[in-house]
């Protein structure tokens, strides 16, 4: 990652949930392998997250230090007044096709987990999800454009010798 900004509303700290006026992550880079059966490393990834999601948060919530606002066992919450993912560079491997790298647009959320809060498990399930779904669309779009590009070009190729066939019998 190219940087990582984080502005906490300090006057929310101990409090439930902690507010984090901004959560900034620049340039980071994603490898992304697909599998032939479809799957990918970063689904898995998203699958391991939410089966393990209320284990960690219970485990984080029995070692937290107990605040004025938090309840025993109560888990973390957080919430984002702004959170931005910019300048995500993909390098993706599908098979039957040639690594390709992609920039996927900035994401960009407001009032992340609202009054209550996520917690970090949300948070983590939350970052990737969007990840994945600006890869997917993106990688499909630079496929399909590659494919057009493709189709017209040889639309265009086969213009031109078409044209030169005609010019040569008109000779």
């Amino acid at each position: 990652m190219g940087m990582i900004r984080l502005a906490i509303d300090i006057g929310s700290l101990g409090k439930q949930p902690l507010v984090v006026n901004e959560l900034n992550i620049n340039s980071p880079v994603v490898e992304l392998e697909v599998r032939a059966d479809g799957s990918s490393n970063l689904n898995i990834l998203l699958e391991n997250i939410e089966q393990n999601s209320d284990q960690a948060d219970k485990k984080a919530a029995e070692e937290q230090p107990q605040s004025g606002e938090s309840k025993k066992g109560e888990p973390a919450r957080i919430s984002f007044k702004k959170l931005v993912i910019a300048g995500v560079t993909v390098n993706a491997v599908i098979p039957g096709q040639d690594p390709t790298k992609v920039v996927i647009p900035d994401i960009v959320k407001e009032n992340v987990g609202g009054d209550s809060g996520v917690t970090p498990s949300q948070v983590g399930s939350i970052i990737i999800g969007d990840i994945i779904g600006q890869i997917f669309k993106a990688t499909l779009e630079k496929k399909l454009s590659e494919k057009m590009e493709n189709a017209a070009k040889g639309l265009f190729d086969d213009i031109k010798k078409n044209f030169r066939q005609i010019k040569q019998t008109d000779c």
